[in-house]
């Protein structure tokens, strides 16, 4: 169960994993067309709710109760939410039709990122959504223990899956592009050969680091004029502060926008170097495909980065919002090219030893085939075994 349908791309490959192993699946989330090329993709039975992002009491009552009459009708002996909003939903849904076995996937923690009553809200469902589920999945160890820390629920609670991340990531999808569609894509792009350029893939909002991503590049400027910005993303929401920087950036000659592209694979293999200084993650596959392309990336310390990008090894994570620090990890690898090399053949190397999609859905099996051998105290489907 997730909130968006478009998030079903995080989900790709495990369902129909799943389901060949012997659990019947069931993928809730609000409709579109990538709910409808999921069910094709993957095999699985598939169920439109009208979920909203955004806070909204009365849709969002609205959800849970269709979802609770899904989730009666359904019957399925396990629940395994991701994503806030149907995190939410899904557990409270889920423990009051009696499901007996009840995961909350964590994805990411928004809270980190907010404050005043937006934060207080928030911490408040997390508890409840934390309490309503039998076990909690940070997709990563730092995330586990932010969460805990905050103290939304107990260590015991928590299980991070084999290293963590959501998906993994399958090294066939992220293979570097052929020399042929490298060039290709780059005279589309109308993007120079032999220039350095830094990448950006994923949603532009502000705790994105959008700020930080723009002053980076112009930092870089100075010393490396040729040097290019690709942003492979959407803007989410925009601000008068994100809009006069996208003024900016759609201005600039050396600056490629592309908007929102469903398959961003080949455009890791145009990038010199990863710049995601976001300021907080679950855990980021961007910077697993942009591994793929042995190319290092450079983040904040922050939840979620600090578990993908290995500093010194994978590249460079440095402290949050010292965007001095930031400017002067990205020049290291533009003055420095073998270090480039080093940490990009290191960051290809992890991932696909410690988060080749095959591993993570192993584990994620097994967690489920752990869960369901704890006794329970309401019924389950007696005929076989589902999940949600």
């Amino acid at each position: 169960m997730i909130t968006a349908s478009r998030s079903a791309l995080l989900l790709r490959g495990q369902l129909s994993f799943l389901q060949a192993n012997g659990f019947t699946i069931g993928l809730v989330a609000s409709d579109g067309p990538q709910l409808r090329k999921t069910a094709e993709e993957e095999g699985v039975e598939v169920f439109p709710l009208p979920f909203e992002r955004e806070m909204s009491p009365l849709r969002d009552a609205v959800a849970l109760l269709q979802l609770h009459s899904l989730i009666r009708s359904w019957k399925p002996d396990v629940v395994i939410a991701a994503t806030p909003k149907a995190g939410l939903l899904g557990m409270l849904a889920a423990k009051q039709a009696g499901v007996p076995h009840r995961i909350y996937h964590l994805w990411g923690l928004p809270w980190e990122s907010r404050s005043g009553i937006k934060k207080r809200i928030l911490g408040a469902t997390e508890k409840l959504a934390s309490a309503c589920a039998h076990e909690v999945w940070p997709v990563s160890h730092s995330l586990q223990e932010s969460y805990v820390g905050a103290d939304f629920c107990s260590l015991e609670k928590t299980h991070v899956i084999a290293q963590g991340s959501s998906n993994g990531i399958n090294p066939e999808l992220f293979a570097p592009p052929s020399v042929i569609q490298r060039e290709k894509l780059r005279a589309e792009l109308e993007l120079p050969s032999n220039v350095p350029v830094l990448g950006y893939v994923g949603r532009l909002t502000p705790d994105k680091g959008f700020r930080a991503l723009w002053e980076s590049y112009l930092n870089t400027r100075k010393s490396f004029p040729k040097t290019h910005l690709l942003v492979v993303g959407d803007v989410d929401f925009s601000t008068p502060a994100m809009e006069s920087i996208l003024h900016e950036m759609r201005n600039d000659s050396q600056v490629r926008l592309t908007g929102l592209i469903e398959n961003p694979a080949p455009y890791y293999g145009l990038m010199t170097l990863l710049v995601f200084p976001s300021h907080r993650e679950g855990f980021p596959n961007v910077v697993l495909e942009a591994a793929l392309n042995e190319v290092p990336a450079v983040g904040y310390r922050v939840t979620g980065v600090m578990d993908a990008i290995i500093d010194g090894e994978t590249g460079r994570v440095v402290p949050f919002l010292e965007q001095s620090a930031l400017n002067s990890a990205v020049a290291s690898y533009l003055t420095n090219p073998s270090l480039k090399k080093l940490h990009g053949a290191n960051a290809r190397q992890r991932a696909i030893s410690k988060f080749h999609c095959e591993i993570i859905w192993r584990a994620i099996k097994e967690a489920i085939d752990r869960r369901l051998q704890y006794p329970v105290t309401s019924k389950s489907n007696p005929l076989r075994t589902r999940a949600s």
